[in-house]
């Protein structure tokens, strides 16, 4: 789970501004957000109150983070990761930032490459997004009560991470407290809570092919989305097949022709991962943080 979600974790797109909270910070310090529909609500519907947002002073985005919990339902397990970037070479506006309608539709992506398409100078662009940091811990709680701390990893790229696995289910009622650093502070930012995923078929360990039928008992809201990625190597031919496909939370979905014809039967894949999410995101001056919430199986 966390192969796939990591990576996806630094693509997400950012879904939510917010303005500032009262005039007075002393009548009422909790911040406003503003969601896609153009409603506002608290950032923290219960519990203290949320660090107040400053408002917009730019209608460009130049540092991203993203928190993120991710439960694997196979081995009862929870995982805690974050992120955070300095994208000013390649800055997001904020118009763009709240421009994600609801997924409608199925989609599907597939790539086909083999083992030794690994360039020897391959060097990083220029405009790629530079790792920052947002403080040495971060925290997330549940009923005021710590849930996990990610601590601070690496140097030249940094990331959060928690060191130990959580025993599943995680905690409904999570925030996150981040201290700030070149990323802005941040207090008591809510993370949504993501429905249970019961699936139907296939079960664990029954075979993945091109003509599988994925059933499990939709989420009925359209704040959730779900997504199936797999790879298998063909170890005689070093060819890779990876497929990703974002899929609409209905309780149903097959792979498209165009990915069946990718998909040999007779190969066993390296994995085939099933995964529903949640997310939110609020904007604070230039910067934006990205929550989200997923629950997992790997087949």
């Amino acid at each position: 789970m966390l192969r796939t979600f990591l990576p996806l974790c630094a693509t997400a797109l950012l879904l939510t501004a917010c303005s500032g909270g009262s005039d007075n910070p002393d009548v009422d310090d909790t911040a406003d957000m503003v969601n896609e529909s153009g409603e506002s609500g608290n950032i923290a519907e219960d519990g203290p109150p949320a660090t107040e947002g400053t408002e917009a002073d730019s209608e460009t985005i130049t540092l991203w983070g993203s928190v993120i919990v991710f439960e694997e339902l196979e081995n009862n397990t929870v995982g805690v990761a974050g992120d955070f970037f300095d994208i000013s070479a390649t800055p997001r506006s904020v118009a763009d930032v709240l421009n994600d309608p609801p997924r409608t539709v199925d989609s599907c992506d597939g790539s086909v490459s083999t083992l030794n398409e690994n360039p020897e100078n391959f060097e990083i662009p220029e405009d790629d997004p530079v790792p920052i940091s947002a403080g040495e811990t971060i925290t997330l709680s549940s009923q005021g009560n710590t849930y996990a701390t990610l601590l601070r990893q690496g140097s030249d790229f940094i990331f959060y991470s928690d060191e130990n696995s959580l025993t599943g289910p995680a905690p409904t009622g999570l925030t996150v407290d981040i201290p700030g650093d070149e990323f802005p502070s941040l207090t008591n930012v809510r993370i949504p809570d993501v429905p249970v995923l019961q699936m139907i078929s296939p079960t664990i360990g029954e075979p993945i092919t091109p003509f599988t039928q994925f059933s499990w008992i939709g989420a009925g809201t359209q704040n959730t989305f779900a997504s199936i990625s797999l790879r298998y190597t063909d170890s005689e031919t070093g060819e890779v097949v990876f497929v990703f496909c974002g899929v609409v939370d209905d309780g149903s979905f097959s792979f498209p022709t165009e990915i069946q014809a990718l998909i040999k039967p007779d190969v066993t894949p390296d994995f085939v991962d099933f995964t529903r999410a949640t997310r939110d995101a609020l904007v604070f001056g230039n910067a934006v943080i990205n929550v989200t919430n997923t629950t997992s199986i790997d087949f």
